[in-house]
């Protein structure tokens, strides 16, 4: 078994009232410290779903894709990011600051997906659509910064809550897909089919406008804590 990581003055005592995902997800909104993170973590998340459910439908009805092409381009997808999140984040941090590595990985993932809705060919749009792992370093980077930024007494809570974003944006996404896909699929010809993938680019977009906003003030804070931690 393997032992507790926190001292056991550091835990909170169970909590059925504030243990629950609705009540400690309104709690984190409310702290300012970590707002922007939770806030830009949903966006992210819900155009994450909108992409992912609307790829098999809409590559079908657009470039008559069939369930082996579809499979390939999501295993293309998922191995993208398994590297990303494995092996390349870890190593683009020795030379770019969290901040900064986020802003770029929301502007990748913001052109990459109007690059889908765009794409005349269905060669391309499986290019984009495998490329949008490149924007798989937001999540880790943002979860990471909440538990950073929180009490240990509350690591467990604000991590568990952290998780709840992404299964809330995944239920909310289909009240978005399915009226997307019936506009969509009347105009399998013309760029209005891919309209799921600019709902999801706007949605990417306002993630990066969120966390843009906060940048310059999160930015100083980063070079105050490297300006401490080469002083100590």
């Amino acid at each position: 078994m393997l032992p507790e990581s926190l001292a056991q003055r550091s835990t909170e005592p169970i909590s059925l009232r504030k243990n629950n995902a609705f009540g400690s997800l309104a709690h984190l909104l409310k702290l300012p410290q970590i707002r922007v993170f939770v806030l830009t973590l949903a966006l992210f998340s819900l155009a994450n779903s909108l992409m992912q459910y609307s790829w098999a439908l809409y590559t079908e009805f657009r470039y008559g894709f069939t369930p082996r092409e579809i499979g390939l381009t999501i295993f293309g997808l998922s191995l993208g990011i398994a590297v990303v999140q494995g092996y390349c984040l870890q190593r683009l941090l020795l030379y770019i600051s969290p901040v900064k590595l986020t802003l770029t990985s929301l502007g990748l993932g913001v052109g990459l997906l109007i690059g889908v809705a765009l794409s005349p060919t269905g060669l391309i749009a499986s290019l984009c659509f495998c490329l949008y792992a490149l924007s798989a370093s937001v999540t880790p980077l943002l979860s990471g910064t909440v538990s950073r930024r929180m009490p240990m007494s509350v690591q467990g809570a604000t991590m568990g809550t952290v998780s709840s974003v992404h299964s809330l944006m995944g239920a909310i996404a289909p009240a978005f897909t399915t009226p997307m896909l019936m506009v969509a699929g009347h105009h399998a010809d013309d760029p209005l089919a891919g309209l799921p993938f600019f709902g999801a680019a706007a949605l990417c977009l306002c993630a990066l406008a969120v966390f843009a906003a906060a940048s310059r003030k999160l930015l100083a804070e980063e070079r105050r804590e490297t300006e401490d931690f080469l002083e100590d």
